[in-house]
This record gives C-alpha cells, structure tokens and sequence, in this order.
C-alpha cells in the first residue's frame, strides 16, 4: 500500500522532478533518522536510530522494496548513514556536499556522492536539495538480493544499466535553535527522500509550499 508520511508542523512541499533523460530504477525514503549538526567542523550528519523507519523500493523491470519498521536499526547490519560538510553559509542558502549508505540487514549497500543546497525556511525549517553521483549497488553478502529487515527484497543486479548512477535527494528537518546551520545540535527529526536513475540523467528539484507529504511505498 502507499503510506503518506507527515513531519509534524511542517509547511513545505518536497519533489524530485525533471527525470527527463531516464527513468528511475531505485527510490528510498527513511523519516526520523536522527540529524546532528557541529557547527566547529560545519558537518551535518544523520543516522538511524530507534524511530528510524524507511523503505527501499526497486522500480524497474524487476521491482520489489525493502522495508525497514522502526526499530530496525541495531537488530541487524541494516542501517541509514549520510552526511554533509556545509560551506558557504550566507544566512540564507548554504552549500553541501558529502556522501550516503543505505545497508539491508546482511550487509549490502547502496551508497552514493551527494552535493546540493541548504535552504532556510521559516519556523524553523531547514531544506537541502542535492544531486547524487558515482552510486552504487553493492552485492557485499553475495546473496544476490537486497533485503528489508521488517519484509521484502529485490535483487541487486543492475547489470542492465551503466554504474555508477545519478539521481536526486531531499532532506528535510526544523530546529529553530540552530540558527541555520551555526549552532550544534543533536538528535532532531530528519526526512530524506532520494530516487535514482541511470547516468547520464538530467535532474532538477523543486520546492512548493504546503504540508510535507512523500510517498513511501509498502
């Protein structure tokens, strides 16, 4: 079934929009991975913990998704790991670019180059739209197939296609006392939604306003 997921209070819309060139073969969506921000080394990072749920979804000729129920981190090797180096603050926007690993719970991986933007919105609300490269679909455990620690699985071969790929991420988090991105702070709320494609892609993000609503497929 679809799942709607709501951050609460949040008033902004999220899109990955501008697939134009080809289509997306891999989606994920994680909400409540727990974010942190130093501000001394200007580098965000966000992991899962024990609300952490998410979901891992195959959309091409052999589709099938992964799903990860809260409490799934820890239980197993599956995990949610990205982080973010910040630059170029000017109050407003702000410059990012770091990397990402999604993990199933026998060790495989997708993980991926990211680079992008930091946008402040009001309330409170922070926003980063970026870029993927260079990602990945790592067989580590040689089982062939990619497995959600609540239920499902697809198969890791993507030999169809031309690795690495590209694709689009957005992110999503409020903490009005982190006067964006200058002061440290832990354990706050993130959503990040991200879809992936065969390079060459042409990838563009939009924002819209209203209540955040991403799509997670079950």
């Amino acid at each position: 079934m679809v799942r709607i997921t709501h951050t609460a209070g949040v008033l902004a819309t999220l899109a990955i929009a501008g697939l134009s060139s080809a289509d997306v073969i891999l989606s994920y969506t994680y909400s409540d991975v727990s974010g942190s921000y130093d501000a001394g080394t200007g580098v965000y990072t966000a992991v899962a913990d024990a609300k952490t749920s998410g979901d891992v979804t195959r959309l091409d000729g052999s589709p099938g998704t992964a799903e990860f129920d809260a409490g799934f981190a820890g239980s197993s090797l599956a995990d949610f790991f990205m982080t973010i180096n910040v630059s170029n603050n000017d109050g407003s926007t702000a410059d990012g670019a770091g990397s990402f690993v999604v993990t199933d719970t026998n060790g495989d991986t997708v993980a991926g180059d990211l680079v992008g933007t930091w946008i402040k919105g009001a309330f409170g609300t922070v926003y980063f739209n970026g870029h993927l490269s260079n990602v990945t679909v790592n067989d580590n455990s040689g089982d062939g197939s990619f497995d959600g620690a609540s239920a499902g699985s697809f198969s890791t071969d993507f030999s169809a296609y031309n690795s690495p790929f590209e694709g689009a991420i957005v992110a999503l988090y409020i903490h009005s006392a982190s006067a964006f991105l200058t002061k440290d702070f832990s354990g706050v709320p993130a959503l990040v939604s991200a879809e992936i494609v065969p390079a060459p892609g042409v990838l563009a993000l939009a924002l819209a306003g209203g209540l955040v609503a991403v799509r997670r497929r079950r």
